[in-house]
């Protein structure tokens, strides 16, 4: 889902390109759609990671800050392109 000015705008599935196998958090990542409607750049600036592993409940969290460069297509066509604009992304692995 993105918000752009109040305004909700489903978009379809995106998929997060982490480097590394998806364990190199302070690289820089790729984020693109399905449908080409959400395609950015993002340059990670800090990873706030905490992990507990107790064998039967486990919780594998990065919260990941910095800055997104690219487009995103608007329910209604508009394209929105940004550059070095300020966000995070998580992966998160929760085992209960």
């Amino acid at each position: 889902m993105l918000f752009y000015k109040g305004k909700a705008h489903k978009l379809s599935q995106v998929k997060f390109h982490i480097p590394g196998d998806e364990k190199d958090f302070l690289a820089p990542w790729t984020f693109s759609s399905d449908d080409g409607r959400f395609e950015m750049d993002f340059s990670p600036v800090m990873d706030r990671a905490s992990c507990t592993d107790v064998k039967l409940i486990k919780s594998d969290q990065h919260q990941v800050f910095g800055l997104f460069t690219g487009k995103a297509v608007l329910d209604d066509g508009t394209v929105i392109e940004v550059r070095d604009f300020p966000g995070f992304a998580e992966k998160v692995e929760n085992k209960w």
